[in-house]
């Protein structure tokens, strides 16, 4: 699970740690809108790239997939598996074929679930719009979340959600520790139809997986 966290918080340039006391409404009302998208979706899946950064340094690059909905999801990369049915989350390493089950604390969610940040701004952020920018040839919106507790790890979030169907394509994530993360979006299909089973752990699929309860 450590080893999973690593990749996703890291789920860039150093955002500065400074706190904007505001929260501004065309931020919000682009921010609804993304989010609306997530609420209402048949079920996501996207496909991702996370450069993790250490003090500006290139840390990690992993690439992979998720898949979503509502507040359940899968998330698959070349080192670990992850599925969460919105109480359980079971996390698989490939490298030694461990499976760490346990039940995550909202705060966890965030360090694992790439996407869990987009409602953050509705609760303990201040969010403003930034500089207008483009992303893959596509206008875009670029907004900056800080936190309004400057005790907790993360402390920064810059969204950059395409004009016009509000979808996401790119994160930053920066915590207090000089942890960063880019998380870049490369495909994004919110109607495809995903089973309860999509969110648990198969035990049949992964037969010789020593199983860690930790709850």
């Amino acid at each position: 699970m450590l080893r999973f966290k690593s990749i996703i918080i890291i789920l860039f340039a150093l955002l500065p740690t400074m706190t904007f006391a505001q929260k501004n409404a065309n931020a919000k009302k682009v921010l609804d809108n993304t989010s609306a998208i997530f609420s209402s979706a048949k079920g996501i899946r996207a496909s991702f790239t996370i450069q993790n950064y250490q003090r500006n340094k290139l840390i990690g690059k992993s690439n992979g997939t998720i898949l979503l909905k509502g507040n359940k999801f899968q998330v698959n990369t070349p080192e670990m598996i992850c599925w969460f049915n919105g109480k359980t989350q079971w996390t698989y390493v490939v490298r030694n074929e461990e499976v760490n089950v346990a039940n995550p604390t909202s705060e966890e969610l965030q360090n694992i679930n790439p996407y869990v940040f987009l409602n953050l701004y509705k609760q303990g952020f201040n969010y403003r719009m930034g500089k207008n920018a483009s992303k893959n040839g596509k206008s875009v919106y670029e907004i900056i979340l800080s936190a309004e507790n400057t005790k907790q790890n993360l402390s920064n979030v810059t969204i950059y959600i395409a004009k016009g169907d509000y979808k996401p394509l790119e994160m930053i994530l920066t915590t207090h520790n000089n942890t960063s993360s880019r998380i870049s979006i490369s495909s994004f299909n919110k109607n495809v139809t995903l089973p309860e089973n999509t969110f648990v752990f198969n035990k049949n699929k992964y037969p010789k997986a020593e199983i860690i309860d930790l709850r």
